[in-house]
């Protein structure tokens, strides 16, 4: 089982998103099959360097995948890659 941080979004009834992170596990086929509770996950370390390495993980994780809404998290599912072009 592998796990990373995800970029999940809520919409209030203005249709105003509001962001956060949550840590998503998968099995061998890269399918989900788990996400924590909270849906707020802080970074932590138990020194300075590892908050910071906590940190760096968080950034390029929520960077390299599609933000997905909260509600839209099912067991089995995939994520979409996000692609950058040169010029960003």
């Amino acid at each position: 089982m592998s796990w990373r941080y995800q970029a999940v979004y809520s919409e209030n009834a203005d249709g105003v998103r509001s962001y956060s992170i949550c840590e998503v596990y998968f099995d061998d086929d890269g399918k989900l099959t788990a996400w924590t509770e909270s849906m707020e996950i802080s970074p932590y370390g138990s020194s300075l360097e590892e908050l910071v390495g906590d940190l760096d993980m968080m950034r390029e994780d929520i960077k390299n995948w599609e933000s997905v809404p909260v509600g839209g998290l099912e067991v089995g599912m995939g994520f979409v890659r996000r692609c950058f072009d040169s010029q960003s």
